[in-house]
C-alpha cells in the first residue's frame, strides 16, 4: 500500500524471491556435491597409499594439488563467466540492458545542470539508489546498503515515524531536490512544471517512467553556522528530536554531552550567536573540504556529512564533534580565516607501517634461505 505497488507487480515480487531462495538452495547443494567428490576422493588416495599401493609422497602431492585447482578453476569460471553460475545466470544483465542503466534519462540530465553541492531524496527508486553514483549525484539513500550506525539509525528512526522527512532534516541532510512518481504539492518544494522520464530500475524490464521533480525553495548549505546548541545525555534522544516535525538545524542542534570533556562542555557552555559571522565552502572533495570564515566571535559550524573518525582541521588545535547523532562540525574562533577539513585515519598509517616490516621481514628470510641452501 505504502509504495502503490500493483497486484500483478506485488505476485513478480514473491515469485522472484522464491525463485532467488530456490536457486541459492541449489547452489548450496552443488558445492557440497564438488566437496564431497574431492573429500571421497582424498579419503580413498589415503586408505589406498596406507594398504593397497605405495604411492611417493610427490606424487600424492601433485594428486592432492591437481584436485584443488581444478576446483579453483571452477570457481574462476563461475566469476569470470557469471552466466555459469547458479544464482548468477538468473539477474546477470545483457550489455544492453547495462547500457541502458548508465545513459542518464531526462531527470538526470536536468539534475546535472545544477552544479551547486546538493544531495537528492529520490522516492521513486529508494530501493535502489546506487545508479545515481554512476553520474556523481549525491543521493541521500546512499549507495551502499551498509550504512555507517549513526546514519543507519536516523534512516531507520524516520521510516519507524512513518517514512516522512521533517523539513529541518531535509535542511540539514542539504537535500535540493525531491523526486516523486506523483504530481501534487510539497511544502516549502517548487514543483518543476513538466514531468520527467526516468529509469525506474526497481521496476520490472527496467520501465522508463514519467516522474516529478520538486526544489528546495530555500536550500541550506553544504555548511551553516547554528545559533543554538542543546547537549543531551544520548544519541537515541538526539534522533528523536532530529526527526521531529520542530526541528531547525540553526536555530538549534544537539550533542551528546557523554563524547565531551569538561573543557569542551564549558566552551560550548560559552558560545554567543553572532549576526556578523559568515562561513564559505571553497572546495569539496571526498576527503578533502576546504572553507572559509569571517568571524567576530566563536561560533559552532556544522557541515552536511557524516561524522567518522579519521577527519582533522589541518594545522589547527581544534576538535571535531558530532552534531546531531550523525554530522560533523567545530567551534572556530573569531576572525577571517581558510581552514582544510581532509580525511586522515591513523589506522591506513598504522597499517602501512604494519605492511612494510613484514615486507622486510619476508625478504631477510628469503635472502636467509638463499644463503643457506648455497653455502650451508
Amino acid at each position: 500500500q505504502n509504495s502503490n505497488k500493483t497486484r500483478e507487480e506485488l505476485v513478480y515480487i514473491l515469485k522472484s524471491v522464491n525463485e532467488s531462495t530456490n536457486n541459492k538452495i541449489k547452489s548450496f547443494k552443488v558445492d557440497h556435491i564438488y566437496i564431497i567428490i574431492i573429500l571421497l576422493i582424498f579419503l580413498l588416495l589415503i586408505i589406498a597409499t596406507k594398504k593397497y599401493v605405495k604411492i611417493k609422497k610427490n606424487y600424492f602431492i601433485c594428486i592432492v594439488a591437481t584436485l584443488l585447482i581444478i576446483d579453483y578453476i571452477r570457481i574462476d569460471l563461475e566469476i569470470i563467466h557469471p552466466n555459469n553460475h547458479i544464482p548468477n545466470h538468473d539477474i546477470v544483465k545483457q550489455s544492453i540492458e547495462l547500457d541502458k542503466y548508465l545513459e542518464p534519462d531526462e531527470a538526470i540530465n536536468y539534475l546535472l545542470k545544477d552544479e551547486t553541492n546538493f544531495r537528492l531524496l529520490d522516492m521513486v527508486n529508494a530501493s535502489n539508489p546506487n545508479r545515481w553514483s554512476a553520474f556523481n549525484l549525491q543521493s541521500v539513500n546512499g549507495y551502499h546498503p551498509a550504512k555507517l550506525s549513526s546514519y543507519n539509525n536516523m534512516l531507520n528512526m524516520i521510516s519507524n515515524k512513518g517514512g516522512a522527512y521533517p523539513y529541518g532534516l531535509i535542511q540539514a541532510l542539504n537535500i535540493k531536490y525531491i523526486l516523486h512518481s506523483q504530481k501534487g504539492n510539497i511544502p516549502n518544494f517548487n514543483l518543476i512544471d513538466k514531468s520527467f522520464k526516468h529509469l525506474a530500475t526497481n521496476i520490472r524490464n527496467q520501465e522508463y517512467i514519467d516522474i516529478y521533480i520538486y526544489e528546495n525553495k530555500n536550500v541550506l548549505d553544504r555548511i551553516f553556522i547554528i545559533n543554538n546548541v542543546e547537549l543531551v545525555d544520548s544519541d537515541q534522544i538526539i534522533i528523536d528530536k532530529i526527526t521531529n516535525q520542530s526541528f531547525d538545524p540553526i536555530s538549534l542542534s544537539y550533542i551528546n554531552k557523554n563524547y565531551l570533556s569538561q573543557s569542551q562542555i564549558e566552551e560550548f557552555n560559552y558560545l554567543e550567536n553572532s549576526s556578523n559571522s559568515y562561513v564559505n565552502l571553497v572546495s569539496w572533495e571526498t576527503d578533502k573540504i576546504i572553507f572559509e570564515t569571517n568571524f567576530d566571535k566563536p561560533q559552532l559550524v556544522c557541515l552536511s556529512e557524516v561524522y567518522y573518525p579519521g577527519w582533522i582541521l589541518k594545522d589547527e588545535n581544534i576538535d571535531i564533534v558530532n552534531i546531531n547523532s550523525f554530522l560533523r562540525g567545530a567551534i572556530f574562533p573569531e576572525g577571517k580565516k581558510k581552514y582544510i577539513m581532509e580525511f586522515n585515519p591513523t589506522d591506513i598509517d598504522f597499517g602501512l607501517l604494519i605492511s612494510r616490516i613484514t615486507y622486510v621481514i619476508l625478504l631477510c628470510l628469503l635472502i636467509y634461505g638463499f644463503y643457506k641452501r648455497k653455502y650451508v
